[in-house]
């Protein structure tokens, strides 16, 4: 089953993605939470195409014991929709094979919207101020791709743009709190 709603005007902040998704999420269970944001934006004019929030919770069975589900929840801008995109449940087994792997930061933990202090048109920002020092911008027919997710209690941003004048991949890595960067590389261009 697929739930949607339409939307009043759009949304560009994880604040308010999070606000419009969280209902969403809650019909399939009661106690979702926020665990990762994806904002997905027009490089050319930086307009926040989509933003997809993913939640979890944990839910008890009398049967199986713990599972864990997941959902995410897009806010498309361009439709002025949000819907629940993609759900499911991880058993024991599966559980345990996740977390097992290593670097599988399996399960992710939850954000807390109160620590973004650095958000999506802030990070847009200041990786085109960063770019543009190196002599590079981002190209108009790619987008860029954000993705927020707390590690150990640290609530850090993922850009990247795989195309942009001058280079041939962007990444940028930076704390959504106290605005540092933690990673920076850029590639060269190879066409």
């Amino acid at each position: 089953m697929r739930i949607s709603q339409g939307l009043a005007g759009e949304v560009h902040t994880v604040r308010d993605a999070i606000a419009v998704a969280h209902p969403i999420a809650r019909r399939e269970v009661e106690s979702a939470r926020a665990c990762s944001v994806v904002a997905m934006v027009e490089a050319k004019s930086r307009a926040v195409a989509s933003i997809t929030v993913g939640f979890m919770a944990y839910r008890r069975r009398l049967l199986g014991g713990a599972r864990l589900w997941q959902g995410f929840v897009a806010t498309n801008n361009r439709t002025r929709q949000t819907k629940l995109v993609a759900s499911g449940e991880f058993g024991p087994e599966q559980f345990a094979q996740l977390s097992a792997r290593p670097g599988s930061e399996f399960p992710p933990e939850p954000l807390d919207a109160e620590a973004v202090v650095l958000d999506v048109p802030d990070v847009l920002r200041l990786a085109a101020e960063r770019l543009a020092l190196k002599g590079a911008a981002f190209q108009s027919d790619e987008p860029v791709q954000l993705v927020l997710r707390n590690k150990g209690g640290r609530h850090e941003w993922h850009l990247t743009h795989e195309a942009h004048h001058g280079f041939g991949a962007y990444v940028l890595v930076v704390d959504a709190r106290s605005r540092e960067i933690t990673f920076e590389q850029s590639s060269p261009d190879d066409g």
